[in-house]
């Protein structure tokens, strides 16, 4: 499986997760990286097709290549270090590449 089809997969996987609880707006993950655990939440806007008629919190050429580039933008963020699991880094908005995704979990 490529670095695309990777990034492509974990959006179609929160996409089929926002259609199966349509009133949710948020979805809580966790992220496992190479730079420590991250935790916080994606957006049903986030992770829209282009064609929705949801408004994107960016520009629509600044988030078509967001899309495009497989970047994961994440809100409320915390960052553990593998080490001693204690936050050390907190974040209102991240953005992660999926090519640095070794593992992805849903938090209730």
């Amino acid at each position: 499986m490529s670095e695309s089809d990777i990034g492509k997969a974990i959006f179609d996987l929160l996409r089929a997760s926002f259609d199966a609880g349509r009133d949710r707006l948020y979805i809580n993950l966790i992220i496992y990286t190479p730079f420590g655990i991250v935790r916080g939440k994606v957006s049903r806007v986030t992770t829209a097709p282009q064609s929705s008629s949801y408004q994107p919190a960016l520009p629509h050429q600044d988030r078509e290549q967001m899309l495009t580039s497989d970047l994961l933008e994440l809100h409320d963020v915390s960052v553990e270090h593998y080490s001693n699991h204690l936050p050390s880094a907190n974040f209102d908005r991240l953005y992660v590449n999926t090519r640095d995704i070794q593992g992805i979990a849903f938090e209730r």
